[in-house]
């Protein structure tokens, strides 16, 4: 079972992993979509330059370490799932409440806040077994 989990924290990990990043890369550069400065009215920010190195470090970093810790069979891919859940839940948490976006919430949102919710869920379920399989080996 900890190798199914394994296997699909892997998956998710990298998807939010990748996108984060990429999503980062976006809101800093503009390209492809530059995204309405009007949306952070409710911020701190005036521009998507912190949001987008923030979006790309925290959230996507979290998630390739996640990704890193699963694909290598690290003993603590586990916490790292969670805490890539946490961070990315936070994040969608965040935005949906900071952002003065026409529709709340959006379709990723809703979509990343499930994936993040999964990612804790994953991370717990395969840390609980390997406390298991401790038990039972001592």
């Amino acid at each position: 079972m900890t190798s199914r989990l394994r296997r699909v924290t892997t998956v998710l990990a990298g998807f939010v992993g990748v996108t984060a990043v990429l999503g980062g890369v976006e809101l800093v550069t503009g390209y492809p979509v530059q995204q309405p400065v009007e949306w952070l009215a409710g911020t701190p920010f005036d521009s998507y330059l912190v949001p987008g190195l923030l979006l790309a470090a925290l959230v996507g970093g979290s998630a390739v370490l996640a990704f890193i810790a699963a694909i290598r069979s690290d003993p603590r891919w586990p916490r790292s799932a969670i805490v890539a859940g946490v961070v990315l839940c936070g994040w969608i948490m965040a935005e949906m409440v900071m952002l003065d976006q026409p529709t709340t919430p959006t379709v990723a949102e809703v979509v990343y806040l499930v994936i993040g919710a999964c990612l804790v869920v994953l991370g717990w379920r395969a840390a609980a077994a390997a406390r298991e399989q401790a038990e039972e080996a001592g």
